[in-house]
């Protein structure tokens, strides 16, 4: 489950702007960069460190997010604002197996 304070810290940490177009947000969608339906990993999959807002027209062109190379901006993006991402990554009991520091 999101909860506020990680909705709250993407907006600080994203300077309440969309991810991908930069523009200032007063309604936001939350995106996945890794997603999966599997109940098991929705505690994993719902931290911070897998999540960006995004405004409505950035998320409504969702496939477009989901590429490699999309996701590996998501990764050096957090990565370069600090989040702990390989710790996420090997904490997560499913494996992605998609190189993202490439």
């Amino acid at each position: 489950m999101i909860t506020q304070s990680t909705i709250d810290a993407l907006l600080r940490d994203q300077k309440g702007a969309c991810w991908k177009c930069g523009r200032s947000i007063q309604a936001f969608e939350v995106h996945h960069s890794i997603y999966s339906r599997d109940v098991r990993f929705q505690k994993y999959l719902d931290m911070p460190e897998n999540l960006i807002l995004l405004c409505g027209d950035c998320h409504f062109h969702h496939g477009q997010l989901l590429n490699i190379y999309t996701r590996r901006k998501v990764w050096q993006w957090k990565k370069e604002h600090g989040y702990l991402m390989d710790a996420w990554h090997w904490s997560i009991p499913m494996r992605v197996k998609d190189n993202f520091d490439a």
